[in-house]
């Protein structure tokens, strides 16, 4: 999967969580726009919301794209199906 824009929502990704995200390496190319008012959402290929467990869904109204959650605890039942959990506890983002 190749994205060419990505938004994470920067009101809901700790300091932490932006830095090791980043560190993973980003192609030039991409675009990444950390957001700070979920109701101005920008059209994007992909969206990551690093903070879904303890704050609650950030891009409601996104149906159409994927939107990577931090969901570690939750099931895959209970969530929209282009919602995708991964692991974003302090540690999981880090590059080994």
């Amino acid at each position: 999967m190749r994205f060419n824009s990505l938004h994470a929502d920067s009101s809901k990704a700790h300091q932490e969580q932006k830095q090791a995200f980043l560190a993973k390496g980003v192609p030039a190319e991409v675009l990444i726009t950390w957001l700070s008012d979920e109701k101005n959402v920008p059209a994007a290929d992909a969206y990551f919301d690093l903070c879904f467990e303890e704050e609650g869904a950030a891009f409601n109204n996104i149906t159409d794209k994927p939107v990577f959650i931090n969901s570690v605890i939750g099931t895959d039942e209970a969530l929209p199906v282009n919602l995708v959990r991964l692991n974003a506890w302090n540690g999981f983002l880090e590059v080994r």
